[in-house]
């Protein structure tokens, strides 16, 4: 019978959250890079598209932060590694930054859609 070793909680839960990032990164690279050229569609459709833009952005924001917290945590093993857990500023600041740029691209791109 063989023993089988039991696996840290920290890898499964790494490989999750790399997954979870690497979808998220590969859904918005793909919205990023493609030109959309809707036809003359009402706004509602416009609003739609910025609204699920956004909505990805924050997801991408999201699984950002986990992963912070997660290596956050490894490095100091009284950290929460929570995906809600606090970060210290500079690296909140960061991340905040980078939603915030995803956002405003999210608004170029439903500007430039005629």
């Amino acid at each position: 019978m063989a023993q089988m070793l039991p696996q840290p909680g920290w890898l499964a839960t790494g490989f999750v959250v790399a997954a979870l990032l690497a979808v998220a990164a590969h859904e918005y690279r793909s919205r990023a890079t493609r030109q959309v050229s809707l036809p003359d569609y009402p706004k509602v459709t416009r609003s739609a598209a910025l609204q699920h833009c956004t909505e990805g952005a924050m997801l991408f924001h999201d699984v950002r932060w986990a992963a912070a917290c997660m290596y956050q945590a490894e490095q100091d093993a009284q950290a929460d590694g929570g995906p809600d857990c606090d970060l210290p500023p500079q690296k909140a600041a960061r991340l905040y930054e980078l939603l915030k740029e995803a956002e405003l691209k999210c608004v170029a791109e439903a500007q430039g859609v005629r």
